[in-house]
């Protein structure tokens, strides 16, 4: 498991309106870090991520609540845990995904995600 304080800033942009897969991965690949991402200067982001996604990333509240609900969470009972895409025991399988989610919040067997799987997905 990640240590608590590293995973609060991919907590923070977890609250980022618009901030989906894709743009992280840019972010990521410009900045390098979700901390680089939340110290970043306007500047930093043109031409990398729509400016309605910079204008929400800039101009955020605190995510305090989102991190204080997310250590509670981690607190109650039961095998918790956060995964980040810097986390070596993020799930291979969801990586080879084309927008993998970038943090996973998991309650159980995290070994669970390595076997094989099957997903049906439908509407009426």
């Amino acid at each position: 498991m990640i240590p608590v304080q590293s995973w609060e800033p991919w907590v923070e942009l977890l609250e980022v309106p618009g901030l989906g897969p894709r743009y992280w991965h840019r972010l990521l690949s410009v900045l390098g870090s979700p901390e680089n991402i939340l110290r970043a200067d306007v500047g930093q982001f043109k031409g990398v991520i729509p400016d309605r996604v910079t204008q929400a990333i800039v101009n955020r509240t605190s995510a305090r609540e989102a991190i204080v609900r997310t250590q509670a969470w981690l607190a109650a009972e039961g095998n918790r845990a956060i995964l980040t895409w810097a986390d070596a025991r993020y799930p291979s399988s969801l990586l080879n995904l084309p927008d993998p989610p970038p943090v996973i919040f998991y309650h159980g067997c995290l070994e669970l995600l390595e076997r094989p799987m099957l997903a049906m997905v439908g509407g009426a």
